[in-house]
C-alpha cells in the first residue's frame, strides 16, 4: 500500500501532507535462510558466521563472545542509501550480548554490543569460525541472505503522537479510520521490520532520550536517570541522534528478541558523518 495516496483518497490530506514533510528515507531488509557455502565473501548477510579480516578481535561483554548478528557489504548497500549516510565501501558489522542481560538502559551495557565498520576491501576477509564458548553457551542466529529496498518512512505510533495539533481529527470517528488505514498499511508490510535508517518501531516508547542520558553515565532502567538534575541540559541533544539499523524478530534468523521484540542500533549523526560507529549506542525493547 502507498500510505500517502490511500490517506489522500480517503480525506486525510492534511495528515498525508503532515507525513510527508517529515518522512526520512530508509533501506527495508529482506531475509531468505540459505546456507553458508552460498555466500560469496563479504556479501551482506544476517546471522551465521562473519567474514571477517585477519587480525579482528572477537568482541566480548563480562568475558563472553558477543553473538554475530549481521554484516553489510556498505558498496553493495550503496546503490539504496538515497542521502548518502554510510561509507561508500567496507563492511559495518552488528554484534550483541543477545538480549538476556544487555537492554540498553545502564551505562554498563556499552560493551554488551557493538557496530564496527572496516574501510579494507573485501577481497581480505576469511569465514571467521564461531568462538567455541559461544557455539557451546551462547546465540547462534542462522544464516540469511537479504535484498534491500529503498522505501520511505513515516512518524507514526510513537511519533505521530508529538505531531501534536498538525494532525488534529474531528472526531474520534475520523480517527479510528485514520488509525484502520495505518494499521492495513503495517498489516501489508514485508515481514520482519528489519531496516537502515528511518524512524525506528518502537514497542515500548522512546529510545533517543534514552540513550541520550545513559551514553552520558545517567541510569534509565527507572526514573532516576530522567530526574537526575543533568538530565534536563543532556536533553538538549536528542535530535542529534537517528536509528542507524534494527532487527527484528525472525523466524527465518532462528531470532527472537525476548518476545517478539526488536533490536535497536542508533547513533549520533556527527559520529555517523565521521564514521564513528564505535558510538553507536543499541537498545532492546519486547512485548
Amino acid at each position: 500500500m502507498d500510505l500517502i495516496k490511500q490517506l489522500v483518497k480517503e480525506g486525510f490530506e492534511k495528515q498525508a501532507k503532515i507525513l510527508e514533510k517529515y518522512v526520512l528515507n530508509s533501506i527495508w531488509i529482506t531475509t531468505k535462510p540459505s546456507g553458508e557455502a552460498k555466500f560469496k565473501l563479504g556479501e551482506s548477510k544476517i546471522g551465521g558466521c562473519p567474514h571477517l579480516p585477519p587480525d579482528f578481535q572477537w568482541p566480548k561483554w563480562s568475558g563472553k563472545p558477543l553473538a554475530f548478528l549481521a554484516q553489510f557489504n556498505l558498496e553493495r548497500v550503496s546503490p539504496y542509501d538515497a542521502q548518502g549516510l554510510l561509507p561508500p565501501s567496507g563492511m559495518l558489522y552488528f554484534f550483541h550480548e543477545g538480549g538476556n542481560d544487555v537492554w540498553g538502559f545502564d551505562p554498563k551495557d556499552k560493551d554488551g554490543f557493538r557496530a564496527i565498520y572496516y574501510p579494507g576491501s573485501v577481497s581480505g576477509l576469511r569465514v571467521a569460525p564461531l568462538p567455541d564458548s559461544l557455539e557451546k553457551d551462547g546465540i547462534f542466529f542462522g544464516p540469511c541472505k537479504l535484498t534491500f529496498e529503498k522505501t520511505k518512512s513515516y512518524p507514526l505510533g510513537e511519533y505521530f503522537g508529538t505531531l501534536g495539533e498538525q494532525v488534529s481529527f474531528e472526531s474520534k470517528k475520523t480517527r479510528d479510520a485514520f488509525d484502520d488505514i495505518v494499521f492495513q498499511y503495517y498489516e501489508e508490510s514485508k515481514g520482519p521490520n528489519h531496516k537502515l535508517f528511518g524512524y525506528p518501531d518502537l514497542i515500548q516508547g522512546e529510545i533517543f532520550l534514552e540513550a541520550q542520558l545513559v551514553s552520558s553515565g545517567l541510569y534509565c532502567g527507572d526514573a532516576s536517570g530522567y530526574r537526575d538534575p543533568r538530565a534536563k541540559e543532556l536533553e538538549k541533544g536528542v535530535k542529534d541522534w537517528m536509528l542507524l539499523f534494527q532487527i527484528d524478530t525472525d523466524d527465518n534468523a532462528d531470532m527472537m528478541w525476548g518476545d517478539a521484540g526488536t533490536v535497536y542500533y542508533i547513533i549520533k549523526k556527527e559520529d555517523l558523518r565521521n564514521r564513528n560507529f564505535d558510538a553507536a549506542w543499541s537498545a532492546f525493547q519486547c512485548y
